[in-house]
């Protein structure tokens, strides 16, 4: 398991690391888990990363580059990440979960 990007936060982060390994592993790929009984010990991993890039403000330049950002997102939003017509045209393969790859031509 990863570091948080806050070390005060670490120890919060390899709990919840843990546990939502457990979870995923143990129950939801074997269609056990329908719900993540780990939220409480994210909502903890995020309010203490939260609290920490405010106080180093960094949470203030977050929101500055997602509103120079906002219509790029809204256009990327928009695009998704193939049409049907792709598809059929064959400019693009379907690969289930994985999504749309672009054929060699």
């Amino acid at each position: 398991m990863s570091a948080s990007l806050a070390p005060e936060c670490n120890e919060v982060k390899e709990r919840y690391d843990s546990c939502f390994l457990k979870w995923y592993s143990e129950k939801y790929l074997r269609g056990k888990g329908k719900t993540d009984e780990c939220s409480a010990l994210f909502n903890d991993y995020k309010h203490c990363l939260t609290n920490a890039l405010k106080e180093r403000g960094i949470d203030k330049m977050l929101e500055d580059a997602r509103e120079d950002h906002k219509e790029n997102d809204a256009a990327n939003m928009r695009r998704g990440c193939g049409t049907k017509s792709d598809y059929q045209s064959g400019q693009q393969h379907w690969h289930g979960v994985r999504g749309f790859t672009r054929l060699k031509m």
